[in-house]
């Protein structure tokens, strides 16, 4: 049995409208994920540029000052920055700790 030339024909105008759908549906889905792969990497703390013209600013300076970078020894160090210590100690508290059994 021969098959009309119709049937053919509409065959490939459905497997060429898919694959044409196919193609826009993944390309919005790759640009949708690199856009929201810049948007979060660029919300890290601590990984926004800088233009290098602004000098840190220390708060306590009686701190001593950190040493100079790359000389921790590890390979990564250069552009960590080090926690102050705190301004005031921590507070105590008179109360008991609260327990909890973890029945009901």
């Amino acid at each position: 049995m021969r098959w009309p030339e119709t049937a053919i024909v509409r065959r490939d105008d459905l497997l060429a409208r898919t694959r044409r759908l196919t193609l826009l549906v993944a390309g919005g889905a790759s640009a949708a994920s690199i856009g929201l792969a810049t948007v979060l990497g660029l919300s890290i703390p601590g990984k926004a540029a800088t233009t290098g013209s602004q000098t840190p600013t220390t708060q306590n300076p009686s701190a001593s000052p950190s040493p100079a970078p790359g000389k921790h020894g590890t390979r990564h160090s250069h552009g960590h920055r080090h926690l102050a210590p705190p301004t005031q100690p921590p507070s105590t508290s008179q109360a008991p700790p609260t327990t909890s059994s973890g029945g009901s």
